[in-house]
């Protein structure tokens, strides 16, 4: 009797085995670029990266010329802008010019379509300006709202709408 219990335990791993042995992984052929990581088959990507494999850098649907139109409190104004990358890390972008502020480079992040001009501080031919604001871009259409807050503490709200060149 003890040897067949012996037997039927040893065919009972043996048939464990193999199941588990023929069992694939989901990630075995995906590789995740930029630090992302494999997860049932699919990529996970960290901060800044999208795309199947994570290849793809956020901020690069940004990087672009603009030309702008707003409405602000003050008016309307039309004016180009450039958005380019910042070497403050993946997720950074800066923008030249906006507001039309000419000579002024405002930081901002990303993160999938939308832009966040965090509160900063910036000169401008020797005064200190304010700025804060978020974004959202939709294929080649940048809308951005922000809020700018002049040398002498007075503010001006405004919606712009850019499109790349």
């Amino acid at each position: 009797m003890k040897t067949l219990q012996k037997l039927t335990l040893m065919v009972f791993t043996l048939v464990t085995l193999s199941v588990v042995s023929c069992t694939e992984d989901p990630c075995a052929d995906v590789s995740c670029l930029n630090g992302g990581t494999c997860n049932e088959g699919t990529c996970a990507c960290a901060a800044g990266y999208e795309g199947a494999d994570c290849g793809t850098e956020q901020r690069a649907k940004f990087i672009s010329t603009y030309n702008f139109n707003e409405s602000c409190t003050s008016g309307t104004y039309s004016y180009t802008c450039n958005i380019g990358t910042s070497s403050s890390g993946v997720t950074k972008v800066l923008l030249s010019n906006f507001a039309a502020l000419t000579g002024s480079t405002i930081s901002a992040t990303v993160s999938g379509t939308t832009l966040n001009i965090a509160q900063q501080n910036f000169a401008l031919n020797g005064q200190n300006w304010g700025i804060v604001g978020t974004g959202q871009i939709n294929g080649s259409l940048l809308t951005i709202t922000y809020t700018l807050t002049f040398p002498d503490n007075s503010t001006d709200a405004c919606t712009a709408t850019g499109t790349k060149q």
